[in-house]
């Protein structure tokens, strides 16, 4: 190699090596880091930080045990085989990656996310360069009352652009090695976690046109779902798949929740009488309002204004309802039928939910 090219080749190294440095120190961001011109064709990056000391301080739902961000410009590339007893979040940015499994494998792909369970094999490696990535992963006495609260599974989902600020957060939270950088630590990847399973958000979907008819008419006591289906121009039991899919509610579910918690906000917050807010919030009249109001919270709106707590506190959606993937969405949203999709708790059949839509 001649000399002026070796030289430069140390140099770009060691420019590198530098910029690597400072975002460990957070004088800039990781992305900022990529981005740079000396990175690209350059040298592989693998920059994982660990939590000091390897055992929690305190017990909280979430523990962050180490996060990182990879960056494999060619291949060939793997990761090291091996079985680990923590939870382990990927979220591809650029190229894909490989992740083997026991049974089968599947791809890491650009804004989808992947989980490997405690005691998985894990077996990663480089299919179409350059890859990128973050990962994160978690620990403690909860790790699996965690996996269950998320309903966690090895499926890749659709999850949207890597949250690279977040994770250039942990990074710094992790380097500070006390009770406070754990509580921060713990905080951003319970964000990431969320930022996860909640998607990107998609605007002028149907879920998001029916709940801002929904908002709009909420005073109206006659809203029913059938009557906002036919404003849509679709069918009811597509509406019913699509909000059922998103909130784990059917639409008539959705609309009384929406006015119960209206109502919580005016009684707590407002001097009106209960035939007001009652009026404000589509209820046919003080009556009917506290019999809804005592039959979901076990109490009565007159008790709730005077301090009572509430003994049932309003669910967006059950424990056994599973977290639909983007893909699932938007075929319900094409009225598909999705195995899973038209399985709304508390309906025989079709038959039977279509008949609840019109009543």
């Amino acid at each position: 190699m001649p000399l002026k090219s070796y030289h430069q080749r140390d140099n770009q190294r060691k420019s590198v090596e530098r910029d690597l440095q400072k975002c460990k120190m957070g004088i800039f961001s990781t992305q900022t880091f990529f981005q740079s011109s000396a990175c690209f064709n350059a040298i592989m990056i693998i920059n994982p930080t660990f939590r000091y000391p390897t055992k929690p301080l305190m017990s909280t739902l979430v523990n962050v045990r180490s996060c990182g961000h990879y960056w494999i410009p060619t291949g060939p590339w793997h990761d090291g085989v091996q079985r680990k007893k923590f939870l382990q979040l990927f979220w591809g940015i650029r190229g894909t990656a490989v992740v083997g499994r026991e049974e089968g494998e599947t791809l890491l792909e650009p804004e989808k996310v992947c989980f490997y369970l405690p005691g998985d094999l894990h077996r990663i490696s480089l299919k179409q360069p350059p890859l990128e990535y973050c990962f994160l992963t978690f620990d403690g006495d909860l790790v699996e009352e965690l996996i269950r609260r998320f309903h966690i599974t090895r499926e890749t989902r659709h999850a949207g652009p890597c949250p690279m600020e977040l994770f250039q957060s942990l990074i710094l939270n992790l380097h500070d090695y006390s009770t406070r950088g754990e509580y921060l630590a713990s905080a951003d990847g319970y964000r990431i976690l969320c930022l996860a399973f909640a998607g990107r958000k998609v605007e002028n979907t149907l879920a998001e046109r029916f709940k801002a008819e929904v908002s709009e008419n909420l005073a109206d006591p006659k809203l029913q779902p059938s009557k906002i289906a036919a404003t849509l121009g679709i069918h009811p039991t597509t509406l019913t798949r699509n909000i059922h899919a998103v909130s784990g509610m059917t639409p008539k579910e959705y609309i009384t929740a929406l006015r119960l918690q209206r109502v919580l906000a005016l009684i707590r917050t407002s001097p009106r009488s209960f035939k007001e807010i009652a009026q404000e919030t589509g209820f046919d009249n003080a009556n009917y309002l506290a019999k809804v109001f005592r039959r979901k919270f076990g109490c009565s709106p007159t008790e709730f204004r005077n301090g009572t707590e509430l003994s049932q506190p309003m669910q967006r959606m059950s424990d056994s309802v599973p977290v639909p993937n983007r893909e699932t969405i938007e075929a319900i949203e094409e009225g598909e039928r999705i195995a899973h999709a038209p399985n709304v708790p508390g309906y025989r059949d079709m038959k039977s939910l279509r008949k609840a839509l019109d009543s």
